[in-house]
């Protein structure tokens, strides 16, 4: 089994890639100020998820989810913003 990246490259991985896929895409700036990451293991990936922070967990908004696996660095990104 090779080794597993360590957790700063895959963050880097991570940042590139929703960087690239939000492109276009138009979040306003109030709500930029309020994004934060969350990020967790789950079998061979790291899950790195941004949202739009809130005082009430209901009210959390999943801007983009990564997903990259800590072997090889291959990643998907999945964009939850609607622009609407």
């Amino acid at each position: 089994m090779s080794k597993a990246m360590k957790l700063t490259q895959l963050q880097e991985i991570a940042r590139q890639k929703t960087r690239q896929a939000l492109e276009g895409h138009k979040i306003p700036r109030e709500i930029q100020q309020k994004l934060a990451l969350e990020m967790w293991p789950e079998g061979d990936d790291w899950i790195f998820e941004l949202f739009v922070s809130s005082e009430s967990p209901e009210n959390v908004i999943v801007v983009a989810r990564a997903v990259i696996n800590k072997f090889n660095g291959s990643s998907s990104v999945t964009v939850l913003w609607s622009d609407e």
